[in-house]
């Protein structure tokens, strides 16, 4: 493994307990099936590299909330599929917030470490 990928995971420590719970495998997933994942460290730092992995774990559970709702729906459930569109949209804000977040982040790490 890369010092970069281990800078990574050394930063992912940092992150709370519930969303290692929910995003661990998936951020994981992301680290060992990028091979582009130094590049990306190196064009925006560990911190927002780590930002955005936990933004695309949230549109996975997101997209897969989406799906189940519409399941739901076409099922007859309108109450359930209310229920599970409210939690997806919990996901979305999440997703949102970190992908602006990892962009706020990006910019800061290129004005200092890139001069």
């Amino acid at each position: 493994m890369t010092d970069a990928k281990d800078q990574f995971l050394n930063a992912f420590k940092s992150v709370n307990a519930l969303e290692k719970i929910l995003f661990g495998p998936l951020i994981r997933r992301q680290v060992r099936a990028n091979r582009l994942f130094d590049r990306e460290i190196a064009n925006s730092g560990v911190d927002a590299t780590l930002l955005l992995c936990r933004a695309r774990a949230s549109q996975a559970y997101l997209f897969v909330l989406a799906v189940l709702a519409m399941f739901v729906t076409v099922l007859g459930f309108g109450q359930v599929a209310a229920g599970v569109l409210a939690v997806a949209a919990v996901f979305a804000v999440i997703g949102v917030k970190h992908s602006l977040a990892a962009a706020r982040v990006a910019r800061q790490w290129r004005a200092t470490d890139r001069r």
